[in-house]
């Protein structure tokens, strides 16, 4: 009996937490829910400027004019000049492929415009080939000038790009049919200001090159 009186209160001892050994029972506040609504992204910066293909002309890649003639050019120029109409060979003329893109001013700052990937599409979305544009030139009261890629603040702009011919033999293949009389469209890649964005061309045709009758 004195035995087990013994046992139960050594267990009951042993059950009661130590006040002194630190191991009182923490209490853990349940975590509020906040109900504030998250403060919403910050709106992105309105482009400088938004482009658009105006037209496409898909006929022939001409060689670039020189940019200065030498004295030696200017005399063999007034040579010919002096020859009879007629001496010499036909030569025939040369239509150059282009591009024109419109820029709509959108900001109170300049950017420059870099164009990037330039590829043939076939009307079903199907791409045919790469090509290439050079030597842009921007219009004004008085035509198309040499362009240097800056556009102004907040100004709309017109420019236009020679623009190179695909190998028609292997667009042919792809297409299975010949190269005229079908749909195309242009996707040009450009960069506005370090924005870069896609656009596409309405539709067009191969046009055929102008040729003189002898």
């Amino acid at each position: 009996m004195c035995l087990s009186l013994l046992v139960a209160s050594c267990s009951s001892e042993e059950s009661k937490p130590n006040a002194n050994a630190g191991g009182a029972t923490a209490i853990v506040a349940p975590t509020a829910v906040s109900d504030a609504t998250p403060a919403p992204a910050p709106a992105p910066a309105p482009p400088v400027a938004v482009a658009s293909i105006a037209s496409v002309q898909l006929v022939q890649d001409c060689p670039d004019p020189k940019q200065e003639a030498t004295k030696s050019d200017k005399a063999d120029s007034k040579m010919k000049g002096k020859r009879a109409k007629g001496s010499g060979p036909l030569v025939q003329p040369c239509t150059q492929s282009n591009v024109q893109i419109a820029f709509t001013g959108k900001g109170a700052i300049g950017a420059t415009v870099k164009i990037g990937a330039v590829r043939l599409m076939a009307a079903d979305g199907k791409e045919l080939a790469t090509l290439s544009v050079r030597m842009p030139k921007l219009w004004n009261d008085s035509g198309y000038q040499d362009w240097d890629g800056v556009l102004a603040p907040d100004s709309d702009h017109k420019a236009s790009y020679k623009l190179s011919v695909p190998d028609w033999s292997a667009v042919e293949t792809a297409l299975g049919v010949s190269s005229y009389e079908q749909m195309y469209t242009l996707e040009v890649e450009v960069d506005i200001g370090g924005v870069a964005t896609k656009i596409i061309s309405p539709q067009f045709e191969r046009a055929q090159p102008m040729m003189i009758k002898t």
